[in-house]
């Protein structure tokens, strides 16, 4: 739903499509201006001269597909969890590493205009001094009973985690916290950056949140900075008289 439109919004050629059945593929090519379609990545693979391939599928099957397309050296962008399991992952960047093959992870996120703006006024510790702490914030209404916590974290809050890492760099667990029961799902994490800065990640699955809702405030030994809900970052310097509050635009693609 989103990648089709993204693909002739961007005026990508798509050469094929690969899924499970020949009439869903031919499609699917059909809406996509490809000119051929498949049901066997092996014959795909033979077939096609192919600079890349986007992979967007069950879980479960993305990081074995990943492998088999970096092993005949096709560059692969993959939507997330990357793999089940660290295991899986590390696997799946060992193929990247031994064939000299680019693999990119679907984290959007991290690329949204209230992050980028976040990162930019941490960066300058003139302004902002040293970091101090993080509070992050990630809750949303399962879309199956079937959510556990691996899949919640795997398939949802990793976006948040991905964020954290991505903005302040790679971080040890000092100790985590469950209420988690069935669908209904509470985390509480304590993390310790490589800086020396200390986060509090709250992660939630719960049917009273009607969208997600989503937050990051960051507080230094000069100032403080939060990203709310994408849509506003709010921060203050000890310099200023007062907060200030920038609205974002949020930019929505609609099929065609």
């Amino acid at each position: 739903a989103n990648l089709y439109p993204a693909f002739l919004l961007a005026g990508a050629k798509i050469s094929c499509v690969l899924t499970r059945s020949l009439p869903s593929a031919q499609k699917a090519a059909a809406a996509l201006g490809a000119d051929r379609h498949y049901d066997d990545i092996d014959k795909m693979l033979e077939s096609e001269q192919l600079d890349a391939v986007v992979i967007c599928v069950e879980p479960e099957d993305q990081a074995p597909l990943t492998i088999r397309c970096v092993q005949a050296g096709v560059a692969v962008f993959v939507e997330k969890p990357l793999g089940m399991s660290a295991d899986e992952a590390r696997q799946v960047s060992a193929a990247s590493d031994k064939h000299g093959i680019a693999v990119m992870v679907g984290f959007m996120k991290r690329f949204a205009p209230a992050y980028q703006r976040l990162a930019d006024l941490i960066a300058d510790q003139d302004q902002f001094g040293r970091i101090l702490t993080i509070d992050a914030l990630f809750s949303f209404a399962p879309w199956t009973t079937e959510l556990r916590v691996n899949s919640f974290l795997q398939q949802g809050a990793i976006h948040m985690l991905d964020i954290l890492v991505a903005t302040f760099g790679n971080a040890t667990v000092e100790a985590g916290h469950s209420n988690s029961i069935e669908s209904d799902i509470g985390l509480v994490y304590c993390l310790r950056f490589a800086d020396g800065a200390v986060a509090s990640v709250t992660l939630s699955a719960t049917q009273a949140r009607e969208s997600t809702f989503e937050n990051i405030s960051v507080t230094g030994t000069k100032g403080w900075a939060e990203a709310d809900n994408l849509g506003a970052v709010n921060y203050h310097f000890d310099r200023m008289d007062g907060a200030i509050r920038e609205e974002l635009s949020l930019i929505h693609i609609s099929e065609p």
